[in-house]
């Protein structure tokens, strides 16, 4: 998965239509709640095989940081 696709699943994941980039802080969207972690969460175990789970939120501020997570190149 690259960037764009990335960033194409996680509007699809948070359900919204602004454009997203890596340096958005993620408590600043409006549509960032425990669903939308929830459904980023599945996200990575359905897309991207990947497990995260509640506590790699403490360290995941940015976009960015989910990508960093992903392994997806910015």
């Amino acid at each position: 998965m690259n960037k764009e696709e990335f960033l194409n699943e996680l509007k699809i994941a948070i359900n919204t239509d602004k454009d997203l980039h890596e340096n958005m802080v993620l408590d600043e969207l409006d549509e960032w709640d425990s669903l939308a972690i929830m459904c980023t969460v599945s996200m990575f175990a359905d897309r991207l095989k990947q497990d995260i789970n509640f506590e790699d939120f403490q360290n995941i501020k940015t976009i960015g940081d989910l990508m960093d997570k992903a392994g997806i190149k910015r």
